[in-house]
C-alpha cells in the first residue's frame, strides 16, 4: 500500500483558522507537562487548565493541514490530559523537527 507523504498543506486553512490554528497551537505547546518519545511519536501530558475543547479544536485543525498524523486525545479518571501525536518512525522525524518544544523526548 502506498504511503502518503509527510508534508503539511497550509492552504487547507482559511486566513481566519489559520490565526485560530496559531493561538491554539500555542496553546497546546505551552501546556505539555510532559513528552515521552515512542518508536512512531509521542506522549503528551498536558496541564490540567488546559480546555479539552480547544486541544480537540486543535487537532481538527491540525489533521486537515497534516492528514498523514494519527492523532488522539485521551481524558484520564484522574483529570489527566493525554495527546498521542504520531504514526511512523519518519512522521516522528518530522514532528521532531516541527514541534520543538517536545523533541528530545
Amino acid at each position: 500500500m502506498p504511503t502518503k507523504p509527510i508534508a503539511c498543506d497550509m492552504t487547507a486553512l482559511s486566513s481566519a483558522e489559520r490565526h485560530r490554528y496559531d493561538l491554539l497551537r500555542r496553546m497546546v505547546l505551552d501546556g505539555v507537562e510532559e513528552a515521552h518519545g515512542t518508536a512512531t511519536g509521542f506522549h503528551l501530558r498536558l496541564r490540567r487548565d488546559v480546555s479539552a475543547a480547544e486541544i480537540a479544536e486543535w487537532m481538527s485543525l491540525e489533521h486537515r493541514c497534516c492528514p498523514f498524523l494519527t492523532l488522539q486525545l485521551a481524558l484520564k479518571e484522574d483529570g489527566t490530559i493525554r495527546i498521542d501525536i504520531g504514526g511512523s518512525a519518519a512522521i516522528k522525524a518530522f514532528l521532531e523537527d516541527e514541534f520543538k518544544a517536545f523533541a528530545h523526548a
